[in-house]
C-alpha cells in the first residue's frame, strides 16, 4: 500500500512537471522588434524551444505582411506583432466564412441583354433568376453583376439591388434597368459585345448582402445599408 501510495505522489509529481513544461511561455516573446536586428531574433528564436511552432508562423506571416513598409511594425515587441497577426488571421477567415454563406445562400441565372429606347435615352435591360436556396424568406438580395472576359477581366459591372421576398427554397425572375452613360466606353464596349453575342463574355454574381425576412442579415462589411 505505501509504495502503491509513493508511485502515486511520484506519477502526480512529474505530470505536474510535464504541464507545467507545455504550458511554458518564451521570455523572447517580450523583446522588441527591429528589422535591424531580425538576424539575431532568427537565431534565438531556433535556440528557443519554449517558441512555439504556431507562433513561429505568426511572427513569419506577420513580418512578412508588412515586408513592403517594415516600419510599421518596428518598436513592437514580439508578442505584439504575433497577436496582431491573429487577429488578422482571423478577420479574414471571417470574411471567407460571410463570402462562403453569401454565395451559398443563393442561387443566380443569368438570362440575357435587351437594349431599350425611352424618351430618346437608351438603357441597358438584364434578366436574371434568384434562387433562396434557405429555410428563411429573404426580402432583400443585393451584389455585383460582372461581365468578364477570358481572362476574367471586367468589362462593366452593374450593382442589382433587389428588395422582394423571395419565399424560402423558391426562385424569381427579375428585370434590372440600366441608362447608358454617354461617352463611357466600358458601356460602348460591353453593348458591342452584347450585340455580337460574342462567346468570350461571362457573367460572375458577386453578392454582397443578403437580408432576411426576420430581420437577420449576411453582408460583407457593415457599411452596406
Amino acid at each position: 500500500m505505501k509504495n502503491f501510495t509513493k508511485s502515486s505522489t511520484i506519477l502526480v509529481i512529474i505530470l505536474g512537471l510535464l504541464l507545467a513544461s507545455c504550458g511554458k511561455d518564451s521570455v523572447l516573446k517580450n523583446e522588441v522588434y527591429n528589422n535591424a536586428n531580425l538576424a539575431e531574433i532568427v537565431e534565438k528564436v531556433k535556440a528557443d524551444k519554449n517558441f512555439k511552432k504556431e507562433d513561429i508562423e505568426m511572427f513569419s506571416a506577420g513580418i512578412a505582411r508588412f515586408a513592403a513598409t517594415p516600419d510599421t511594425i518596428n518598436g513592437k515587441t514580439i508578442a505584439q506583432i504575433i497577436d496582431q497577426q491573429k487577429d488578422y488571421m482571423r478577420e479574414s477567415s471571417v470574411a471567407g466564412l460571410l463570402n462562403t454563406a453569401l454565395t451559398t445562400s443563393h442561387g443566380f441565372k443569368y438570362l440575357g441583354w435587351q437594349s431599350q429606347e425611352l424618351d430618346g435615352k437608351q438603357y441597358n435591360l438584364f434578366g436574371f433568376i434568384l434562387q433562396n436556396r434557405t429555410k428563411q424568406d429573404m426580402k432583400r438580395m443585393l451584389g455585383l453583376m460582372k461581365f468578364v472576359d477570358q481572362n476574367n477581366v471586367m468589362i462593366r459591372g452593374f450593382r442589382i439591388n433587389i428588395a422582394q421576398i423571395v419565399k424560402s427554397g423558391m426562385a424569381a425572375q427579375f428585370n434590372s434597368t440600366f441608362p447608358v452613360e454617354p461617352n463611357n466606353a466600358s458601356d460602348e464596349k460591353l453593348i458591342e459585345l452584347l450585340k455580337a453575342k460574342a462567346p468570350n463574355v461571362y457573367v460572375v454574381w458577386q453578392p454582397e448582402l443578403v437580408e432576411f425576412a426576420n430581420g437577420k442579415k449576411l453582408a460583407i462589411n457593415d457599411n452596406i445599408q
